[in-house]
């Protein structure tokens, strides 16, 4: 990705970074996502709220971040020993989060319609669109794209 000469570079350096980051051109196309077809989104979070305690949020045009929570220094015993005390605290390995740039609907008053969202870590995926957090259970529908991000450009948003 190319990024204009005028556009300004934060302090910290990362404005290249945090481009690449949510640049829906940049990233593996995955299989995840389900196809709406003609169904409204908001009978699709009805079906599902009925089946949890959770919010429910729908979203699209979304990507799948893993977290690259270490760098090439890292022996496989120290990767272990991360993954080991991740998946103690009921995180999934790696740990992942969803971007979505666009809210189609949700029970939670939090996210609006037609805003984005950033989700806490993974704690379970499952019937291949069901990204699951410790609140909410995201429906992941239509393409995604999947990308390593690091933990310091993840939490950059807010």
């Amino acid at each position: 990705m190319n990024i204009p000469e005028d556009i300004p570079i934060l302090p910290s350096g990362r404005l290249p970074e945090i481009c690449k980051a949510v640049d829906l051109d940049d990233g593996d196309l995955t299989s995840f996502g389900l196809d709406l077809g003609g169904k409204n989104p908001y009978e699709l979070l009805d079906e599902i709220k009925k089946t949890t305690e959770k919010n429910v949020t729908v979203v699209k045009l979304w990507q799948w971040w893993d977290l690259k929570v270490w760098d090439e220094n890292y022996s496989d015993a120290d990767i272990a020993e991360i993954e080991k005390e991740t998946r103690a605290k009921g995180v999934d390995w790696p740990p992942s989060m969803v971007m979505a740039d666009l809210v189609m609907a949700s029970t939670n008053p939090c996210f609006e319609e037609g805003h984005w969202v950033k989700t806490s870590p993974l704690v379970e995926f499952r019937d291949n669109y069901l990204f699951e957090t410790q609140n909410t259970i995201y429906v992941l529908t239509g393409p995604g794209l999947r990308k390593k991000v690091s933990p310091k450009i993840a939490m950059s948003f807010f």
